[in-house]
């Protein structure tokens, strides 16, 4: 919460924030245009309404800003029946052990992805390979 005196100059340093991101793997502008909700008094909006609406360009996986640098890159995730804690991965080929690899995070499949490749996982990924799991 800001102070209503503080409430246009916060709002404006918000939009500016985030008007100066960059799609990590493009460099093109993450937003499409900011919409300003509260018009007057913002302690007047409704229970629904927000003070902001970001309209984004695209789904960028990364966002880079020129003074606070990198923020991503994240794991694409799908919306709709896909919620939960859970998934699930089934890998089968050479090299890979029949094996129960256990509940592991979403992060290690990119990992795991990257070793069966036979290349290094570049630096910043998060998350570690399921292959050495089961011998």
């Amino acid at each position: 919460m800001v102070s209503l005196a503080r409430y246009e100059a916060t709002c404006a340093e918000i939009e500016s924030l985030v008007d100066a991101c960059r799609d990590l793997q493009t460099g093109e502008p993450v937003v499409d245009h900011i919409e300003r909700c509260a018009r007057g008094n913002p302690l007047e909006l409704g229970p629904t309404e927000s003070d902001l609406i970001i309209v984004w360009s695209r789904a960028a996986l990364g966002f880079q800003h020129p003074l606070h640098g990198k923020i991503g890159p994240l794991p694409f995730r799908r919306t709709g029946g896909h919620t939960g804690p859970y998934g699930m991965a089934y890998l089968s080929g050479d090299g890979i052990s029949p094996c129960d690899y256990g509940v592991r995070s979403s992060f290690d499949v990119v990992p795991s992805i990257v070793e069966l490749l036979g290349e290094q996982l570049p630096p910043g990924y998060s998350g570690t390979s399921l292959l050495p799991g089961c011998s």
